[in-house]
């Protein structure tokens, strides 16, 4: 049979215990530190841990539109555009000054397609610009730097002329936390690779390879074949210069310039 003071010595005992734990519980209830709260700290209270601020993490997203000539790719851009715009979101939108050399002045300020298609900004319009520039940088972009920097969204067409492209992209989408749409050609008319498009590939978040309609046999196609007589990887220009072809016609067509050639 236990004694009274047996039971006193043990309730003696256990006091400090007590005292601890109801001051931990205290402590954790209003976010106080104490010597001992390391002791009874669990899993449970570790994961609700505050995450950092989302203006400290990277959210920003970089899309990949790519694939061969007359695939659809600144149509493809110009949906993507409009989209975002629908959704109230300030675009800024750079293309290559190679553009004004096919289609004129107006490409200065318009993202053109193919097949006549175009999307311009109202000078008014505070929800979009166009621009035309040779190089991705602050010299490049000259007094539009900072809007590109302040939209919500930037899209690129004929990346593939653009130097630097990856540096740009990572910048947009990690530090400024933009939406980057990059479109262009994955490769050339030797099914080589064309600039920095593929440099992308393992930083982005989506890859679109669309495909067209081969110019030779109506199957889908793959690469962009020339069909004048040069040899310069940079020839601007549309149907009169290049022809949409599948795998087999490519390569049939490659065999008969071979042919022609040890012929000379």
């Amino acid at each position: 049979m236990i004694s009274d003071a047996n039971c006193a010595a043990r309730r003696d005992a256990a006091a400090p215990l007590r005292r601890a734990s109801s001051l931990n519980f205290h402590a954790s209830v209003h976010g106080l530190k104490t010597p001992t709260m390391r002791t009874f700290t669990t899993a449970r209270h570790r994961r609700a841990t505050p995450r950092a601020p989302a203006s400290a993490r990277a959210r920003g997203r970089v899309h990949v539109i790519c694939g061969p000539m007359f695939a659809g790719k600144t149509t493809h851009l110009m949906r993507c555009v409009e989209r975002e715009r629908a959704r109230g979101r300030t675009v800024f939108v750079i293309k290559s000054e190679l553009d004004v050399e096919r289609f004129g002045e107006d490409a200065r300020d318009a993202l053109i397609a193919h097949d006549g298609k175009r999307v311009r900004f109202d000078a008014s319009d505070d929800g979009g610009r166009v621009r035309a520039v040779r190089t991705l940088d602050a010299a490049g972009l000259g007094a539009d730097a900072a809007a590109c920097d302040a939209a919500d969204v930037v899209a690129v067409d004929e990346a593939q002329f653009m130097g630097d492209l990856a540096p740009f992209a990572r910048r947009c989408a990690e530090e400024l936390g933009q939406t980057v749409y990059v479109c262009g050609l994955d490769g050339d008319y030797r099914r080589e690779r064309f600039g920095g498009v593929l440099d992308l590939i393992p930083l982005c978040d989506t890859v679109t390879r669309l495909r067209g309609t081969c110019a030779e046999c109506g199957d889908e196609s793959l690469f962009s074949r020339r069909v004048e007589a040069s040899e310069d990887v940079v020839r601007v220009g549309g149907r009169d210069k290049y022809a949409p072809v599948c795998r087999a016609c490519y390569v049939a067509a490659s065999t008969r310039e071979r042919g022609s050639a040890s012929a000379r």
